[in-house]
């Protein structure tokens, strides 16, 4: 299939927001086991033209998988396990029957695709991939779509397409035993693994009664052959107890002797075990969330729901802070993600967990546990080591609107044809000097007429770096503080309007 044919196929299938997309250009090569960065930034919509740049490897391309309306046409699970044995992985996937599509990453490794052959909530598609991803073994892999409901001023977070460079890529689509698919193959493999609505929410999973309603990560962990990681047992057993101490409030301590039994390879000795027991058994104790081996398994979202899930402990905000964005108007919005639905802050609610709570209140209507200073000051500055940041147009900035405004206010009807037409709350140009004459008292009635309250000391600064220049001048014996600006372009033609047909 021809490029310009196979990019009109990608675009069709990998159907995103339309208001934002990611590229970035040629990503250097890395190390075997070592995650590939490159630079990238975010722009407008996706086209079939970046697709098929995309394709000829010259600029890569991101999509954002949820669209307008909460809804998606596609989905994905990020593995970052970039040590694991593909065409193994590949087999076992094989062996679950779930509608996913396994693609080898730019670092090596895996992309999990959902595909859908109508438009899904995106909450649904984000709950089960969750659910899929625990079964699997990899509870804390990253979910596409980041975002179950957009704001107006939403950019989702995007997710990089398989297939760039296209005749040379090591970004494929895998068959079962782990064999490269073409570009051609995976379209018709996404168009037989596609499903409807109903179609997915029907697909259930048993996980039987193993840490049953318990956190996701102490499920994967205690599923995996290798059980819990060497180094890290003490931890593991701390949270199981938690987990026993949730569940079986009567004789929780006999269950994590058990758990000990069954979990830890080889079993840790009565006196260790005794010793975590002791330490669980305190009046505050909850999941060591941030701590090894869970915390690289974590799904907070599910294990919010579960019943003997994590919640409740003194630094525990009770909802889900996901992905932060920063949109580069002036001042900046930030867009932080709560429970999937994106929260607009400015950058003083965002520092500050009493006003950020206020305003995720008024947002979306959830109210999170305030928690302590020190340590909402520390979540706040690992979401900026991985902030996204959007550029935007001039006038979605306060000054650009300023200047849409001022352009109309001095080339519209408000235009004056004399100097003197100043008086009257009108802009003239003096075609001499070619710069534009008027009273800033006129521009802020104008603003204000369109519901714009400017402060005036803000707005004679902005004036200034417009090269603007005040004029205190004498109109028709009347002292007038007047303001120049160098005049705007004009429209020099007019419109060209249809003639209807004669009837």
């Amino acid at each position: 299939m021809e490029i310009d044919a196979l990019a009109a196929a990608f675009f069709a299938r990998f159907k995103g927001l339309d208001r934002a997309s990611g590229f970035y250009g040629r990503p250097p090569v890395g190390q075997p086991g070592e995650k590939v960065k490159a630079a990238a930034a975010a722009r407008g919509a996706p086209s079939v033209d970046a697709w098929a740049k995309h394709l000829r490897g010259e600029e890569g391309l991101g999509i954002v998988p949820i669209c307008e309306g909460n809804i998606c046409y596609f989905g994905a699970n990020d593995i970052d396990d970039y040590n694991l044995d593909l065409p193994k992985f590949a087999a076992d996937l094989a062996e679950t029957n779930l509608p996913l599509i396994p693609c080898r990453t730019k670092s090596g490794g895996v992309h999990l695709y959902l595909f859908l052959s109508e438009p899904a909530p995106a909450e649904l598609v984000v709950a089960k991939l969750s659910e899929w991803s625990i079964a699997l073994g990899f509870s804390g892999s990253e979910i596409f779509p980041k975002q179950t409901m957009l704001t107006k001023s939403s950019m989702g977070n995007w997710i990089n397409m398989p297939y760039f460079n296209v005749a040379e890529t090591n970004r494929y689509a895998m068959d079962a035993t782990g064999a490269a698919l073409s570009a051609e193959q995976f379209l018709e493999r996404a168009e037989k693994f596609s499903l409807t609505a109903s179609q997915l929410a029907a697909i259930t999973i048993d996980q039987g009664d193993t840490l049953a309603d318990g956190p996701p990560c102490l499920q994967t962990l205690a599923a995996r052959k290798d059980g819990f990681p060497a180094g890290s047992r003490n931890n593991a057993l701390f949270n199981l107890a938690v987990y026993a101490r949730k569940r079986y409030p009567d004789d929780w301590g006999k269950h994590v002797e058990n758990f000990n039994k069954f979990f830890m390879r080889p079993s840790k000795d009565a006196r260790e075990v005794a010793d975590i027991i002791k330490s669980c058994g305190k009046k505050t104790y909850a999941y060591k969330c941030g701590d090894q081996p869970i915390v690289a398994h974590c799904n907070r979202t599910v294990c919010l729901t579960r019943r003997f899930g994590v919640g409740g402990g003194m630094d525990d905000p009770g909802v889900v802070f996901g992905d932060l964005i920063k949109l580069e108007t002036d001042p900046p919005i930030w867009l932080w993600s709560v429970n999937g639905r994106d929260v607009e802050l400015s950058t003083e609610q965002l520092l500050n967990p009493r006003l950020a709570q206020s305003r995720i209140a008024e947002c979306i209507n959830l109210l999170p546990r305030l928690i302590k200073k020190t340590a909402w000051d520390k979540m706040i500055a690992e979401k900026l080591e991985d902030v996204e940041i959007y550029q935007v147009p001039a006038d979605a900035n306060p000054e650009g609107q300023w200047e849409v405004h001022l352009n109309e206010f001095c080339t519209g009807r408000m235009a004056a044809k004399a100097f003197d037409e100043i008086l009257l709350g009108r802009a003239y140009t003096e075609p001499k000097d070619g710069r534009t004459y008027f009273k800033s008292t006129a521009f802020l009635e104008f603003l204000k007429k369109k519901h714009i309250t400017v402060e005036p000391r803000k707005l004679y600064n902005w004036f200034r770096k417009l090269d603007g220049k005040h004029s205190p001048t004498s109109i028709k014996g009347k002292f007038v503080s007047v303001w120049s600006v160098p005049r705007f372009s004009e429209q020099t033609e007019e419109h060209h309007v249809p003639r209807g047909e004669q009837i």
